[in-house]
């Protein structure tokens, strides 16, 4: 579903960059909203005592880069989060790649992510939690470099390989001692200079977002003991995931991308380095 407002209606396929209407439900954004609450309370109404294990490795062949072959971001980052009788709570995995094994197939599905799922909480119980990570410019799955075939096979073929390697990772897990935990929250006002958006609030495709000529977004830091996690609003470019990796200094480092103003980026033509 389009939660923007970008990929409404437009007159024909030519012309399909230009909606003649918008595609976003408010039904569907008040059913995100109810959806989002209920997950904090529930996760409130359960909160309890829980050890941590941090782990990364390297996947040199989960995914590929269409647009530009050479640029990856290859890290997986896993934290473990444990009860005091052992029992895992959750598993949580941050990678780059789109869930869009299943092209052009009009069903609804996890796509990857549904055996990855199935295949983590059976090795290790709890809930299993996929972020994001450098998907940009278009960061996809791969099956020995290349596109997997856009079938329910190769689909359940490459996500058993996606979930052993989020298991042998997390299997290498190491306990965090009593972690400290900080939280900042950056808010960002950023000069609205694409036409195209300017038009479309213009014409009421997408919600008024820019009473000063600038959109409003934010950064999210996270440290959970060793561990940083950084929040990116959009499908940021592997070499800016590269960049930052540079200018954080956590073991291990999570990207957490498509955060809060998805759309201040949606549209970049650049693909390599901002």
């Amino acid at each position: 579903p389009d939660t923007i407002g970008l990929y409404g209606k437009s007159l024909s396929k030519r012309f399909s960059d230009f909606p003649v209407a918008s595609g976003r439900d408010e039904r569907y954004m008040a059913y995100l909203r109810f959806g989002a609450i209920n997950c904090v309370n529930g996760a409130i109404q359960n909160l309890q005592p829980a050890e941590l294990y941090l782990s990364q490795s390297n996947q040199w062949d989960l995914s590929r880069n269409s647009r530009v072959p050479d640029s990856l971001d290859q890290t997986m980052a896993v934290l473990r989060a444990v009860n005091k009788e052992g029992k895992t709570i959750a598993v949580l995995f941050n990678f780059g790649a789109h869930a869009e094994v299943l092209k052009g197939k009009k069903e609804i599905s996890a796509d990857f992510l549904g055996p990855v799922y199935r295949e983590v909480e059976r090795e290790f119980g709890g809930t299993a939690i996929f972020v994001n990570g450098a998907l940009g410019a278009m960061v996809g799955p791969a099956e020995n470099g290349k596109k997997p075939e856009s079938n329910w096979e190769s689909m359940e073929k490459y996500g058993k390989r996606f979930a052993e390697a989020v298991i042998l990772t997390a299997r290498d897990g190491w306990r965090v001692e009593n972690p400290d935990i900080a939280i900042k929250r950056e808010v960002l006002k950023i000069p609205l200079q694409n036409f195209r958006f300017r038009l479309a609030m213009a014409f009421g495709l997408i919600p008024e977002r820019s009473a000063d000529g600038r959109i409003t977004s934010e950064i999210n830091f996270w440290r959970l003991g060793p561990a940083w996690i950084v929040t990116v609003p959009g499908e940021p470019y592997p070499a800016f995931a590269e960049l930052l990796r540079r200018r954080m200094s956590g073991v291990p480092n999570f990207i957490f991308s498509l955060a809060n103003g998805l759309w201040v980026n949606r549209s970049r033509k650049r693909r390599k380095n901002d």
